[in-house]
């Protein structure tokens, strides 16, 4: 089990969602205490406007 933090900001951004977005998106944050590496995870590409999740893990590069 890995401990999950967020910054400040990502806490205020979360606070402006909607009801449903945000319990879908607290849902996959903690998900990835449990698998940070789950099926399907690739490098970030894409646009600024994305949404992004960046975590370390412990001896992992």
């Amino acid at each position: 089990m890995y401990n999950i933090y967020l910054e400040r900001v990502a806490e205020r951004d979360l606070k402006r969602l909607t009801s449903e977005y945000f319990h879908r998106i607290i849902l996959r944050i903690k998900a990835l205490a449990e698998n940070p590496r789950p099926s399907g995870c690739r490098k970030i590409a894409g646009s600024k406007s994305d949404w992004r999740i960046n975590w370390k893990l412990p001896g992992y590069l």
